[in-house]
């Protein structure tokens, strides 16, 4: 029954024992390893000073579930837009025809290009190939290998970017830069093996041109085809546009980075679909993070996040890493997002503006401990905060915080379907926080915190309970029965607290009623999801207490 829940001695496992695979035989596997040890961070104050930063570590037992990388593709349907006044209709290849074709193949320190349009120009310095184009309804195909080469390209047009098996590095800076503000179609053709590595220091850019990742683009980037795409990030960025990125469905992208985010954009990012992994290993960094708006509308994207938190002078503020870092606002419709952040002050989804998730699975973890830098400054380890109004109208949440709140809204937090476990620390942490108020109007909320979670009784219209009870073990089963002695649900706790406060929601609460709540007994049959069970059977109970079900 219990296929999410984990031994204690899981606990050191998943933040030690896995590791990303880096060989060339398989380079597409990655899992979760902070090789960056959780440790006092080291930053310069502006006047010079060195002043260490402290990561507040957390004493807890709580049993994680798991988050690693899986490569494995997806099948998905895609809903190509048919409308041609849609800002999107532009962004699927199928809607564009490519007549020109230019072929680029690398070997060793040389390049070749083979062309069809007179109205496209290129120089070559050894592997390093820059490409000048007026031409329109150009396609360009990339293949061959290079551990000294590059490809830059210009044009007043969009493009199409096709990758047939390409291992290029570029020692001296981005392998591929895209000064073009057009459209760009990148494409991992079917069954390829492409690999994608910059420069641990960038040279120099003529003209100031701007180079911030493995991949940039000042235009839109579209990501499509099924082939494999690897991008390490060894310098800056994985992938980087100063206007946004998409990633359709049938995507398969692993990025690697050391000293940049995962995915940075200035406009907006979307995941439409496909398989995405990032492992973002620098202190303070983010695995996707937008100046704009972030939508995830199918796929599988999974973001590990081991960075320490660090002090920026420039900002005079602490930053910690983030799995999702969005700046406008964040929505979820449909997919699998994983997050998971190890490092001090680390967090999973923060987003600066509204949160709204209508379905989708959503799983969130944070181990690391909150970030104190001199007297006042501090960077929490929320799971899933939002700058303002928060609404889940579906899907699944499961949210845990090692050393925080599991989710924080600094505004309104509205429950109106779906299912959600929120797993907060011991106090003054909570399962679900909102800074203004919690309704609930449907679905199934479950949240455990040292501190009691606030629910609205003049908003909510879903029954609700909450029960506070002292040293709850891990691994405990509460039972809830009604007045009937008819069992409801019972939860597993996934950590120990010296002072529990549970809060549970569900439409088959009726108001006004009794019930009541067991422990120390045993759980068996039912449907089982992180430790939440119904239409189980249990048995071996002792009375804990009893709660009035709300409104």
């Amino acid at each position: 029954m219990k296929t999410t829940i984990f031994g204690k001695a899981f606990l050191g496992m998943a933040i030690c024992c896995l590791a990303w695979g880096c060989s060339e035989d398989e380079p597409y596997i990655a899992s979760d390893n902070n090789n960056n040890e959780q440790k006092p961070g080291e930053e310069q104050n502006p006047g010079g000073e060195e002043i260490p930063g402290e990561e507040i570590m957390p004493t807890d037992d709580l049993v994680l579930f798991d988050i690693a990388f899986n490569t494995d593709p997806l099948t998905e349907t895609e809903n190509i837009p048919t409308n041609e006044l849609l800002e999107e209709y532009n962004d699927y290849l199928e809607h564009s025809e490519f007549e020109r074709t230019v072929t680029i193949t690398f070997s060793g320190e040389t390049a070749e290009v083979i062309k069809t349009s007179k109205d496209v120009r290129y120089t070559i310095d050894g592997a390093h190939v820059t490409v000048n184009s007026t031409a329109k309804k150009v396609e360009y195909i990339v293949k061959g290998e290079s551990s000294n080469g590059s490809l830059k390209i210009y044009s007043e047009n969009k493009f199409k970017l096709q990758l047939e098996g390409v291992n290029l590095t570029n020692p001296k800076g981005a392998p591929i830069n895209i000064q073009c503000k057009k459209r760009c179609y990148f494409v991992c053709n079917d069954e390829s093996v492409n690999t994608l590595t910059d420069a641990t220091v960038y040279n120099a850019a003529p003209n100031n041109e701007d180079e911030k990742g493995c991949i940039f683009s000042e235009g839109k980037i579209i990501f499509s085809g099924s082939g494999k795409l690897q991008v390490n990030g060894q310098g800056k960025h994985g992938i980087s546009s100063d206007d946004y990125v998409r990633f359709r469905a049938g995507c398969n992208i692993s990025i690697l980075t050391t000293a940049g985010h995962g995915v940075k954009t200035n406009d907006a990012i979307y995941v439409n679909g496909g398989v995405l992994n990032l492992d973002v290993k620098g202190d303070g960094k983010k695995g996707l993070s937008t100046d704009g708006e972030l939508k995830i509308e199918g796929g599988r994207t999974t973001i590990i996040t081991s960075g320490a938190a660090i002090y920026e002078s420039d900002e005079q503020d602490v930053s910690g890493c983030a799995a999702i870092k969005c700046d406008s606002i964040f929505v979820m419709n449909a997919g699998i997002l994983n997050l998971k952040s190890t490092g001090s002050g680390g967090k999973g989804l923060n987003v600066d503006k509204s949160i709204t998730i209508n379905g989708g699975e959503l799983n969130v973890l944070t181990t690391g401990g909150n970030y104190v830098y001199g007297d006042n400054q501090t960077t929490s380890t929320r799971g899933i905060g939002s700058g303002e109004e928060m609404i889940v109208n579906g899907g699944t949440i499961c949210c845990y915080s090692m050393a925080n709140d599991a989710i924080e809204a600094d505004g309104k937090l509205t429950v109106n379907s779906g299912t959600i476990i929120a797993s907060g620390a011991q106090a003054p942490y909570k399962g679900i926080h909102s800074k203004q108020s919690f309704a609930i109007t449907g679905g199934t909320v479950i949240s455990t915190g040292g501190e009691a979670t606030n629910v609205s009784e003049t908003e909510t219209t879903q029954p609700f309970i909450t029960i506070n009870a002292e040293r709850i073990a891990v691994n405990t089963w509460l039972a809830l029965e009604n007045q009937n002695g008819e069992n409801v649900c019972c939860y597993q706790m996934p950590r120990s607290y010296q002072n529990l406060n549970w809060m549970i929601s569900t439409s088959e609460l009726k108001s006004g009623e009794t019930y009541q709540i067991l422990t120390d007994g045993n759980t068996t049959g039912g449907n089982e999801w992180h430790g939440y069970v119904t239409g189980g059977t249990y048995s071996n109970g002792n009375s804990l207490t009893t709660s009035i079900a709300r409104p």
